[in-house]
């Protein structure tokens, strides 16, 4: 939940409003144990479903998070046509993929920035990290563009 969900939350609001300066996080398990949709087996619950975190974009901006595990009530919204660089391809995941491919085609040919790179990647996998010490530790969190989190106690 906390690289993948929240990580791709956290990349649109990064996207939009700037990176994370510092932060401070708690995280939790509510549920004691999950059931296995296939089995019916039960099971310890062992990942934390819920994360709170509260921090300074890098604009000195307040930010407050809170993302629980479980099923979101979620519905597809359409996408204006100003926005796609390839063709629809469907629902699903394949139209996403296509996307990527026309804007490193873009970037490749034309020298621009549409498509993520390595430091980006870099960027965004600093924020699960920091939360993930800081949650533990109680100890606030500095976010650097050039290494890992600082920690703040």
């Amino acid at each position: 939940m906390l690289s993948i969900a929240l990580g791709n939350a956290a990349d649109a609001v990064c996207y939009c409003l700037g990176e994370v300066r510092e932060l401070s996080a708690t995280m939790t398990v509510r549920p004691t144990s999950v059931t296995i949709a296939e089995t019916g087996e039960s099971r310890p619950m062992i990942a934390a479903d819920q994360v709170g975190v509260t921090g300074l974009l890098e604009g000195g901006a307040a930010l407050s998070i809170h993302y629980r595990g479980g099923r979101p009530a979620l519905e597809v919204l359409p996408v204006p046509e100003r926005y796609r660089c390839s063709p629809p391809q469907g629902p699903g995941p394949s139209t996403n993929v296509a996307q990527s491919y026309a804007r490193f085609a873009r970037d490749y040919r034309e020298g621009t920035h549409l498509c993520p790179t390595f430091d980006d990647a870099l960027t965004r996998h600093r924020l699960p990290h920091a939360i993930e010490t800081a949650a533990p530790t109680g100890h606030r969190q500095t976010l650097g563009r050039s290494g890992e989190a600082e920690d703040n106690p």
